[in-house]
């Protein structure tokens, strides 16, 4: 039994190794493939991330106000982004160049991290997936599906450098390990063990320091907690768990510039997560019907919506999102003829309406696998 477990184990592996080589290769297929691949530059936001990689990869100091990368007035570098795929991306140039003792060109280095580290989120994917399926074959599949299709495939290809990328492998493992902490599918003496709500921590630290859109994902991973904490009894569990993601969270708030500028500490997702926390605590001194808690819990957000948030620095740097948000539910998804009727802001972000895929378009899509 013991033998045929470790071979299935081994077998799983190379699968898993195999899947990713395969993801690797469909994505270098796909650049090398392109007839502009060699001309295209590293353009928009991509040139951007670009510029301060290959600063470090040059072994230049980073100035706390950059005036090349914008003239006259100068960026201020680590409050107004955040660079920490820049410096991942720069000093492994610099170490893989000591190893190798060659000299390599920058950009095509570039694209070769792009795929291999973009690539990396299948080995979260299968994690979750086993996890929640409890299937071994089934989980192998749906990563192999991640893998090839096209919508992953076409944005980690090599063609741009965006942070996304970068951070969904930690995005990916963040929820893995809160999952394997929580239970799923593990045996019970398995079950809430700090090294794994510890891992999620550091993942969700690394996702928000290195991607400013990861507050956003994370507002909608709060909703599971919350949902706990209102309708589940027993879900001390849950609570002590997203506590000490919320600590992981506070210190990211803190100690990166970038989030600690931009107002992270009070942004809406964290006025949520320490509204949960009081509700959690509320429920364990008295005993509150689920519609009370979901009653409080939208009242002390409310509350702290009302006093806090406009005193943010994230109410300003991100009017643009949620004023395309509140723009689609007021005008119920359909833009409005007339121009005027948005902000500016949500205007230039509100393309056209979303359609249904036909049948050319979904078969299109997964044209790699067909």
């Amino acid at each position: 039994m013991a033998t045929h477990t470790v071979k299935k184990g081994t077998a799983t592996i190379l699968i898993l190794l195999l899947i990713y080589l395969t993801a690797v290769a469909v994505r270098a297929g796909v650049y090398e493939n392109n007839r502009y691949a060699s001309f295209m530059p590293m353009t928009q936001e991509s040139a951007f991330h670009y510029y301060f990689a290959k600063k470090i990869a040059d072994g230049k100091s980073m100035p706390a106000i950059d005036y090349d990368i914008q003239h006259p007035e100068g960026l201020k570098v680590f409050e107004a982004t955040s660079i920490f795929m820049e410096y991942v991306a720069g000093y492994l140039y610099r170490a893989v160049r000591f190893i190798a003792g060659i000299q390599f060109d920058f950009t095509k280095y570039i694209s070769i991290f792009v795929v291999l580290f973009s690539c990396l989120a299948v080995f979260g994917l299968y994690s979750m997936a086993r996890l929640l399926l409890g299937n071994n074959e089934a989980a192998l599949f749906s990563t192999l599906i991640y893998a090839v299709l096209w919508p992953a495939v076409s944005r980690t290809a090599g063609f741009a450098f965006l942070r996304e990328n970068f951070s969904l492998p930690f995005i990916f493992f963040f929820i893995y390990f809160y999952m394997r902490y929580l239970g799923g599918t593990m045996p019970a003496g398995r079950q809430g063990r700090a090294p794994d709500i510890l891992t999620a921590g550091v993942m969700l630290y690394i996702a928000l320091a290195s991607w400013h859109f990861t507050q956003f994902i994370y507002l909608v991973f709060i909703g599971y907690p919350a949902i706990c904490v209102i309708f589940d009894n027993e879900e001390k569990k849950a609570s002590q768990g997203f506590m000490i993601l919320t600590c992981f969270a506070v210190l990211a708030g803190l100690s990166v510039p970038f989030l600690r500028g931009n107002g992270f500490l009070l942004s809406p997702a964290m006025l949520v997560s320490y509204s949960i926390i009081i509700v959690a605590a509320l429920k364990r001194l008295i005993k509150m019907a689920p519609l009370s808690r979901a009653s409080i819990l939208l009242g002390i957000s409310g509350i702290l919506f009302f006093l806090l948030w406009p005193l943010s620095g994230s109410c300003d740097a991100y009017s643009h999102v949620y004023e395309l948000a509140i723009s689609k539910l007021r005008f119920l998804g359909l833009r409005p003829c007339d121009p005027g009727l948005v902000p500016p802001e949500a205007r230039q972000l509100w393309s056209l309406p979303f359609f249904s895929p036909g049948l050319r378009h979904f078969s299109s899509n997964f044209s790699i696998i067909t």
